[in-house]
């Protein structure tokens, strides 16, 4: 099987950067699959010689769906393939299903993402089928909140996961308290689910975390941690 080189654009390259790119990436002699923003597939499709793919595509029929690409468009391009199931487009599984057959049903090669959450998800539940305790040390401002959201969305809407997740720093917990007051829509709503979820547990006293520390019980730990050096992280 020949081997393809994918190369993601995301939001890259302005208008005018255009010509001298593709002049450039025309010398390569690589077997390039190429996927740039969809305001500039038309360019591509006329004038790259590497094949070209939509960044995403909808499992929607036409109509209605603002800011989405049909399989039809992807096609009348003569385009060949999509990438789906990107991390920073797709989370829900049945909507990447929805897609590879959107793909498979109109001859569009579909390039599947395998994101680094099958991973994390093996080695999370690695530690706890050994009845281990997985400490993440952060900080208390933004990577615990995005630690927080990051489990939610790899376990959130597993009934059968009900290990405990400890929040285990005073600051830590006050700023989870205050985070939805900078955050708005799709965000805003997010964070409501994943400060409110069931299995989160936030300790501010000292005493609260010692007995977390002597407890065997499997669980998550994200503790405040002064690179390692200082804070509760120590204790564990």
């Amino acid at each position: 099987m020949d081997k393809l080189i994918i190369l993601n654009h995301k939001m890259t390259l302005n208008y005018n950067e255009l010509d001298n790119y593709i002049t450039s990436i025309n010398k390569l002699n690589y077997n390039l699959i190429i996927a740039p923003s969809n305001i500039y597939l038309i360019p591509f499709v006329n004038k790259c010689k590497h094949k070209i793919a939509s960044q995403d595509i909808c499992y929607l029929e036409n109509g209605n769906n603002t800011g989405k690409v049909s399989a039809n468009q992807i096609k009348s391009l003569n385009i060949k393939y999509s990438i789906v199931g990107h991390n920073e487009k797709d989370t829900d599984l049945e909507k990447i299903n929805l897609k590879l057959k959107k793909c498979l049903n109109n001859n569009i090669t579909p390039i599947l993402c395998i994101s680094e959450n099958d991973r994390n998800i093996t080695t999370i539940n690695t530690v706890l089928e050994r009845n281990g305790t997985l400490v993440l040390p952060a900080f208390s401002f933004s990577r615990s909140q995005e630690l927080l959201t990051t489990l939610y969305l790899l376990f959130g809407n597993d009934e059968s996961f009900d290990t405990p997740i400890v929040v285990d720093s005073m600051l830590t917990c006050d700023i989870c308290d205050a985070y939805e007051s900078v955050l708005s829509d799709d965000y805003y709503e997010l964070w409501n689910k994943v400060y409110n979820w069931k299995n989160v547990k936030y300790i501010r006293e000292k005493t609260d975390s010692q007995a977390c520390v002597l407890d065997n019980t499997p669980k998550i730990v994200i503790s405040s941690s002064g690179f390692c050096t200082n804070g509760r992280i120590l204790s564990y």
